[in-house]
């Protein structure tokens, strides 16, 4: 994701680059996990997160890994904290708010 020569990721790659990791990857397995836990904590540091990005974690993620990245750092309803949102482009100017399942 962050060696393209064109441009740097943003929440639409992550988004993307989520939702194949949930499509072909086995649920359950340690590849998978680190993948998509690598890959999240790379779109935090870019601020990179939208609710897109939210969607597909939650696809793409098992529920403790989901928790462990979004739940350990936000009560249900809160908002994202703002440097994990401050690079979006193109989504409604509303900040993504987390939903616990």
């Amino acid at each position: 994701l962050c060696l393209s020569e064109y441009d740097s990721p943003n929440h639409i790659t992550y988004a993307a680059f989520l939702n194949v990791c949930a499509r072909t990857l086995p649920m359950g397995t340690d590849g998978r996990e680190e993948m998509v836990r690598r890959t999240f904590r790379l779109c935090c540091q870019d601020g990179q997160v939208s609710s897109v990005v939210l969607e597909k974690l939650r696809m793409a993620a098992s529920e403790a890994l989901y928790n462990e990245l979004v739940g350990s750092t936000m009560g249900g309803g809160a908002s994202l904290p703002l440097d994990w949102t401050c690079n979006v482009r193109g989504e409604k100017k509303r900040r993504a708010k987390w939903v616990k399942s």
